[in-house]
């Protein structure tokens, strides 16, 4: 290990008391240290455990934008000792990534600070940290200890809940941290082995493609319902059919749209439909709509989907009238949820988690244009997810008997 002590290392072998070391089942001479070193290791734990910018053994602190591994820090080398810091309570989320070469190994170590309320709690109450490898699969930090050590620079007394030490698989780990208690509990991931210099990258917005998911919603163009799709001279998306949906995700600004039969040209003189300057915003999520107008000719439609969690238990529903049809209300559970929606309208409501019978009807009646079906909202209690938001969009037309719904359903996060 490059001749350096892990973070765990340090506070095993220079910080912790002789319970401690017992507990973990280190003899005296394994851990006897002479006073200079022991000096060294315990500042390179103080400097890993104190909130700066980043460098070697040092600390990252996860805010309320680091909800998920995506949109959290980047540790770009996960063999580094860094000390990854979170005040998370019960509906909390936070996230966080870092790669290991071929060869390298995988140490994690979960610890809180021995403060109320965490040094209180049972397990089921404290944070939860799920680490997903490289190739998906999925591991628990099990908190099935609780090994305390004080670190006397700071002044500070931490316990060890659980540790992950084996060959890694290369590439990107995510790390995901979820809260389980009323207060915020002060949680530190300890992650790598080598006192070395790292790096720590952050996402900016700027920085983040928008996803913009095309919608073929035209029951019938003549001698042309597959198109191709381009966007500011780029084909996005090929051989789509009525009723499909196709999802990109493109760099920020603003795009001309140009659908044309399957395998045209986009140059051609007489595209299907042209829509210009659309605006995708960084990190935004966006469905284009491809449908007939009340008149019943092609037309377009830019939406803007919402994506911010709604609440505990909870889920989006919404619901956007694209069809030749006359206007509607849905209704489910012997109540209308949306009312009074027009051809390029939509709208939508925060639901609890669970299965709704939805039942699209004319405005003001209960006469059905179509059968009724079955949607569900999610946000299982204990779940890693925020909820979902689930989009049903009514197209095709009333009047050759092609009414159809088409579902587009996505997770929520905290934006």
């Amino acid at each position: 290990m490059d001749g350096h002590t892990s973070f765990a290392s340090v506070c095993d072998q220079g910080l912790s008391t002789p319970d401690a070391r017992t507990a973990r089942g280190c003899d005296s001479a394994t851990v006897r240290l002479g006073k200079t070193a022991a000096v060294a290791l315990a500042l390179a734990c103080v400097v890993s455990l104190a909130p700066a910018p980043a460098s070697a053994h040092q600390g990252v602190n996860l805010t309320d934008s680091d909800a998920t591994p995506k949109t959290g820090p980047l540790l770009v080398d996960g063999t580094v000792s860094f000390a990854v810091r979170a005040d998370i309570a019960a509906g909390d989320r936070r996230g966080f990534r870092f790669d290991l070469a071929a060869g390298d190994r995988l140490a994690m170590q979960l610890l809180i600070v021995d403060t109320p309320p965490g040094n209180r709690l049972s397990p089921t109450k404290l944070p939860r940290v799920t680490v997903t490898d490289p190739e998906g699969r999925k591991t628990r930090m099990i908190i099935d200890e609780r090994t305390e050590f004080y670190e006397p620079y700071g002044g500070t007394n931490y316990f060890y809940l659980s540790r992950i030490e084996e060959d890694a698989t290369p590439g990107t780990y995510e790390v995901r941290v979820s809260g389980r208690s009323k207060r915020p509990v002060e949680t530190v991931i300890a992650v790598g082995y080598r006192e070395v210099r790292g790096e720590v990258r952050r996402r900016t917005r700027s920085d983040e493609r928008a996803a913009l998911s095309i919608a073929h919603a035209i029951p019938n163009v003549t001698a042309a319902s597959t198109v191709d799709v381009y966007a500011g001279g780029t084909r996005i998306a090929q051989d789509v059919d009525p009723g499909d949906m196709e999802t990109v995700r493109l760099k920020p600004g603003e795009y001309d749209i140009v659908v044309v039969p399957a395998g045209k040209s986009r140059l051609s003189s007489t595209p299907l439909l042209n829509t210009d300057d659309i605006e995708l915003r960084p990190g935004g999520n966006h469905t284009l709509a491809l449908h007939l107008s009340k008149a019943g000719r092609p037309t377009t439609t830019f939406f803007t989907n919402k994506t911010r969690t709604v609440g505990q238990n909870m889920g989006r529903m919404t619901f956007r009238h694209i069809a030749q049809a006359p206007s509607v209300d849905v209704r489910s559970r012997g109540s209308r949820i949306m009312t009074d929606l027009g051809n390029g309208e939509g709208a939508d409501t925060g639901l609890m988690a669970g299965d709704y019978k939805v039942r699209v009807v004319r405005e003001g009646t209960r006469d059905k244009l179509l059968p009724m079906s079955v949607q569900e909202i999610t946000n299982a209690p204990g779940r890693q997810d925020m909820g979902n938001n689930r989009i049903l969009y009514l197209w095709g037309s009333e009047q050759d008997d092609s009414l159809r719904l088409m579902v587009q359903d996505f997770p929520l996060d905290l934006r």
